[in-house]
């Protein structure tokens, strides 16, 4: 896969949504990884008696995560989780009001890759889980095996077990279930939407069922291709159902793509000064009144104007000619992020899609 770096011009605001990304990516893949690997250089060093206290403290607080966990407001409301949040971004609608009397169980759909949604809604403060359901705590569980390795449990131990959650008879817990599990993982690709099991559970324990749906969840990655059977797909069925009971999809980045192309009735102009990351230097005459809440729009949308980074003749940037006027008042745009996938905009000369206006591709 080749690598591509971001253009210079990204405003600060994203690169440190896109921090805030990595460090979630890194602590799901590769923190628990680091943390044992720590455990066990400490144990063999010369401070081996701090490895021996933990060690102790490991053995008398074993069954905290099955029997409540520990919540930190604190850490959830880190500040790092709203840049989190805003890099996708994700948003928690409500439609109806939960009784803070009975127990819930979420069903978390669809699982996706890394569960990313349910990761911002619920262990996060992010979109404001607890303003919009008060007197609700959400637990977003998770495999037993994580809690068993060092240091990395006492950092995800606000989790807690399924039983114990639904039968606390005071109420007002919500065990989040990501419907699919590990398996899911594998096969995280748009239109794939067909779990059931979660109903039985709820059943099973008494609680309240709410279905949560993750819309745009499995357009977060784009996975190799692993059909069933495939070598790709039994490497990692081998190496994560029957190792750890956890998932290992090799994916490329991907994200939404979001282009809009519309007649803004503006005229954004010549030149870019002081507005480098939302506009090139090519646009056409002056900028007015209508062009400048062009300009102020994208930047508020952290979008750029994709027609004017591109060098071209003025035949080919031109969308409007009325009366022996010429201007350009359509554009296209796109998230500045991505604007280093375009390799091509411009008019297309002799073509319309309305009268006056000129086609732009």
């Amino acid at each position: 896969m080749k690598i591509e770096f971001a253009p210079l011009n990204i405003p600060l605001r994203r690169r440190l949504q896109t921090a805030a990304v990595l460090q979630w990516v890194f602590s799901f893949l590769a923190l628990a990884q680091v943390c044992l690997a720590a455990f066990v250089l400490l144990a063999l060093s010369d401070w081996w008696i701090l490895a021996l206290l933990y060690a102790g403290w490991l053995w008398l607080d074993w069954d905290t995560p099955s029997s409540g966990g520990r919540r930190s407001r604190w850490v959830r409301s880190w500040t790092v989780w709203e840049q989190f949040r805003d890099y996708f971004p994700i948003t928690l609608l409500k439609t109806v009001d939960l009784d803070p009397k009975k127990n819930y169980i979420f069903g978390f759909h669809p699982h996706g890759v890394l569960v990313a949604g349910g990761f911002g809604n619920f262990c996060t403060e992010a979109t404001g889980f607890c303003r919009l359901f008060p007197g609700l705590t959400s637990h977003l569980l998770m495999l037993p095996f994580w809690f068993r390795v060092p240091v990395f449990r006492d950092y995800i131990i606000s989790k807690s077990s399924l039983s114990y959650l639904v039968s606390r008879p005071e109420g007002g817990n919500v065990a989040v279930i990501a419907v699919g599990g590990a398996p899911e993982a594998l096969d995280a690709r748009p239109g794939v939407l067909n779990r059931k099991g979660f109903i039985k559970l709820a059943l099973k324990h008494g609680a309240q069922l709410v279905p949560v749906f993750s819309f745009g969840e499995n357009e977060l990655f784009d996975l190799m291709e692993n059909p069933s059977g495939s070598p790709l797909r039994r490497l990692q069925v081998r190496l994560s159902l029957q190792l750890l009971n956890e998932s290992f999809s090799i994916i490329n980045v991907q994200g939404e793509r979001v282009v809009v192309g519309a007649d803004f009735n503006g005229h954004v102009g010549e030149g870019n000064r002081g507005n480098e990351e939302v506009m090139g230097r090519f646009g056409v005459k002056e900028r007015n009144l209508e062009g400048q809440m062009v300009v102020d729009f994208t930047k508020r949308m952290e979008m750029a104007v994709v027609n004017t980074y591109l060098q071209k003749r003025e035949e080919h940037r031109v969308t409007y000619k009325s009366g022996g006027r010429s201007t350009q008042v359509d554009y296209i745009l796109c998230r500045q992020g991505h604007l280093r996938e375009v390799s091509d905009c411009k008019v297309v000369v002799g073509e319309s899609v309305a009268r006056q206006h000129r086609m732009v591709v």
